[in-house]
């Protein structure tokens, strides 16, 4: 597992970070040993997974193991007991002000996620592989209106898991 980094400030919200893994086992063992399970180190009460679709241009391989993999991480937050809620980029984005401007392009819209989630987590070290996973949670507490532990899901192959502990928490 590529752990990122741990952090708790008082009287801000914890985080843990992880790069998607490669493999769907090692997305499990995320899930389960620190989110889930009874040794767990997060008590998550829900998770928010950024909703895909095919896109223009893909591959029917990629697309269909993409969609598998999506598919997989839902499976895996049942297995786990964890509620989950589906949220489209346009959604997410849009309640943090980070819908795409026009002509900006796809390398300067993706830094200015990573800054956001900088600012909101300044002692993690903040990569652009979680950046998007930090911020679907930290949507996950504030749209949701959330006090505890919720996870956040990108889940694109250069994606991340993120789980953010509430001010209630």
């Amino acid at each position: 597992m590529a752990r990122v980094t741990t952090f708790t400030v008082p009287g801000t919200p914890g985080a843990n970070a992880w790069k998607m893994p490669a493999t769907l086992r090692d997305v499990w063992d995320i899930i389960y040993s620190k989110c889930a399970g009874p040794l767990a180190d997060h008590d998550v009460d829900h998770a928010y997974i950024e909703r895909v679709a095919s896109m223009p241009g893909q591959g029917v391989a990629s697309t269909f193991k993409f969609g598998k993999n999506a598919g997989m991480l839902e499976a895996f937050l049942i297995a786990a007991n964890i509620p989950y809620t589906l949220v489209t980029p346009s959604k997410w984005c849009g309640f943090l002000g980070l819908r795409r401007q026009k002509d900006e392009t796809n390398v300067a819209w993706k830094n200015r996620h990573k800054a956001m989630a900088q600012q909101l987590f300044p002692a993690l070290d903040i990569t652009h592989a979680v950046a998007d996973a930090l911020l679907i949670a930290h949507f996950g507490l504030e749209w949701g209106g959330r006090r505890g532990t919720v996870l956040g899901i990108d889940p694109g192959q250069s994606g991340g898991i993120a789980v953010v502990a509430g001010k209630g928490e």
